[in-house]
């Protein structure tokens, strides 16, 4: 099974909650596939839970 968190706006309380909702749900299935979707300001924290993720910018408008 795959699941994709895309966590962009706000401030590091976003990247936060979502590197700890991903740790905990491989924790529960070791088999589940994560695709996050953060900030570029969230790499320090993607590492320090030890996760993936692509990085985009941290504004919808980077996206147009």
């Amino acid at each position: 099974m795959s699941i994709g968190i895309y966590a962009m706006g706000g401030g590091y309380g976003h990247i936060a909650r979502t590197c700890a909702l991903a740790q905990s749900l491989l924790k529960a299935n070791a088999k589940l596939r994560l695709h996050l979707y953060l900030p570029k300001r969230a790499k320090d924290w993607v590492s320090t839970f030890a996760l993936q993720a692509k990085y985009g910018p941290s504004s919808p408008a980077g996206y147009a």
